[in-house]
């Protein structure tokens, strides 16, 4: 997965960390919003740190564990609401 810019959306006054918009498209395309309790229920703990492994290095491609991602975006979501830092700092 290549992470480019940050991105923006119309009427929305901050920019959205290219990390987040990424993985929701795969939890999207993947029919992750169909999945009982996606944000609810936490993914394998071995796989969540599999999949963060792989985005900081840059080659993730895919996991059999959808609540691994949707794991990873609530973590993501709630360190930007905090903290001002590009993405790939994040994840370094």
């Amino acid at each position: 997965m290549e992470l480019k810019e940050d991105a923006v959306f119309p009427g929305f006054p901050h920019k959205i960390p290219s990390l987040l918009v990424h993985l929701r498209h795969y939890l999207v395309d993947r029919l992750g919003l169909e999945e009982e309790g996606i944000f609810r229920r936490a993914g394998d703990e071995a796989e969540t740190a599999n999949v963060k492994n792989k985005l900081n290095k840059g080659v993730f491609k895919e996991t059999p564990d959808i609540h691994a991602v949707s794991n990873l975006i609530k973590v993501s979501s709630s360190f930007f609401l905090f903290y001002s830092c590009p993405a790939v700092d994040f994840l370094a």
